[in-house]
């Protein structure tokens, strides 16, 4: 984990409470530039598109800032509650998220059919 020693200090100084008090303001910092971003999207219309770009740029470096504070968080988050298991939760939530995915797209996909002279046979 990068930045792991300088995580380490920073729950050896504040502690792990006022850390995980932390983490929870700066996702809900992430959540709430989130939902002005997707407002944003869904009014486009209501603005002029110079003003829809400018707000579009200054909520993307917002959310910029706050996945990097996030990405913080959690990296202390890990420390506190346990980076193995954590990563191994995380391979097999990706891996389950792959096999719903290609549910999906089998799913979603026409029907292989036999080539005509197979089916003539």
């Amino acid at each position: 984990m990068k930045y792991k020693d300088e995580h380490k200090r920073s729950l050896e100084v504040w502690g792990e409470e006022a850390q995980i008090i932390k983490a929870s303001e700066e996702m809900g910092e992430l959540l709430q530039v989130l939902n002005k971003y997707l407002r944003l999207h869904k009014n486009q219309s209501l603005l002029s598109n110079g003003k829809f770009e400018e707000k579009k740029l200054e909520y993307t470096e917002m959310i910029q800032e706050e996945v990097a504070d996030v990405q913080n968080a959690i990296d202390q988050m890990k420390l506190i509650f346990g980076h193995k298991r954590i990563s191994k939760l995380r391979e097999l939530k990706v891996q389950r998220a792959m096999r719903k995915i290609d549910q999906v797209i089998k799913k979603d996909s026409p029907e292989e059919t036999l080539p005509e002279s197979i089916e003539k046979q």
